[in-house]
């Protein structure tokens, strides 16, 4: 799966620890299988879905867009939303490509998850929402609805029309709710084959009948991941091609890979066992340390960002695993 070639560019990147990626924009070849995700989009995915997620309050952008712009796109724009309105519209950014591929413009659109008791608790509204009137919508379907609404007005305020545009769109966490949503209701941004959607631990939610058939959609969870199981009831799911990573079969079946699982994720905790991680989500992560939560809770470990791109980068052989990292373990 992995492609470190040296014919592609070498970005390295804020991911907690620094990540070495290889990259350039023919990453986005429409041609490839819808079934089979591109391995080198999955970690840059997963690395703005995280730099969006320490971002902030009304602030610290910069990581973020820092990275857009070493990939290659510029415009970049964000959105922030107050309390009052943030149940509904989730912290987002958008960027374009500089250059085109095979004459498509390139529109990246990232969704930030939880990163404070604020949207934890919007989050929670959600779900109410849908408990106390199973025949509604909820937040997540209303966040989706103001989502898309806002990449439309990004696109059509550069002008490119619906065959010109690819999208690349991820989130982790409610961030992946909000992209995976935006991924099938953006039918008349682009066509279905440069729809490029890769979600990390998505929740279920009500896509009512609407598909990512013919899109590129993927979505990354863990067996021990508790939240891309929930919410359950009538109509709860998710769609694209599903890609689930499971530490316990891997530690009983693939010892070699455990290994390099255990090392990345040691890496990306400052050298912090797996099984005895009793550190704290990172401070950037909250508004105040005082509501930061252990990290040696099993439902927040097995849902940190961290953890997905231990278990991404386990898929690959040792050598080509560890070249992603800034300093090799």
């Amino acid at each position: 799966m992995g492609n470190t070639k040296s014919s592609k560019n070498r970005f390295t990147l804020p991911f907690m620890h620094d990540v070495s990626t290889f990259w350039d924009l023919s990453e986005f070849n429409i041609k490839d299988s819808n079934d089979t995700p591109n391995f080198n989009i999955q970690v840059m995915a997963l690395i703005l879905a995280a730099n969006i997620e320490v971002t902030v309050g009304k602030h610290a952008w910069s990581q973020v867009e820092s990275s857009l712009e070493k990939i290659g796109f510029t415009d970049v724009k964000h959105r922030y939303f107050e309390f009052t309105e943030r149940i509904n519209h989730p912290a987002m950014v958008f960027a374009r490509s500089k250059e085109k591929v095979n004459g498509k413009t390139v529109v990246a659109a990232i969704y930030r998850g939880s990163s404070s008791v604020v949207d934890f608790i919007s989050d929670v509204k959600s779900q109410l929402d849908r408990i106390r009137d199973p025949e509604s919508f909820g937040g997540f379907y209303n966040a989706g609805v103001n989502a898309t609404n806002e990449l439309k007005a990004y696109i059509n305020g550069l002008g490119l029309k619906k065959e010109e545009t690819i999208l690349f769109i991820t989130g982790h966490s409610y961030g992946a709710v909000v992209a995976s949503l935006v991924g099938i209701m953006s039918t008349d941004l682009a066509e279905r084959d440069s729809i490029f959607c890769y979600t990390f631990a998505t929740p279920n939610y009500n896509r009512l009948g609407m598909t990512g058939e013919g899109m590129k959609m993927f979505t990354f969870d863990s067996s021990e991941d508790l939240v891309p199981q929930v919410p359950v009831g009538p109509n709860m799911d998710k769609t694209g091609t599903p890609v689930r990573y499971d530490r316990v079969d891997m530690k009983l079946n693939r010892p070699a890979q455990y290994e390099r699982f255990l090392n990345l994720y040691s890496y990306f905790r400052d050298n912090k066992d797996y099984d005895n991680d009793s550190d704290f989500i990172p401070e950037e992560y909250s508004y105040k340390p005082a509501i930061r939560i252990p990290v040696n809770n099993v439902v927040i470990r097995n849902h940190m960002p961290y953890t997905y791109m231990a278990f991404i980068l386990s898929d690959l052989p040792d050598e080509e695993a560890y070249a992603y990292l800034a300093e090799r373990v």
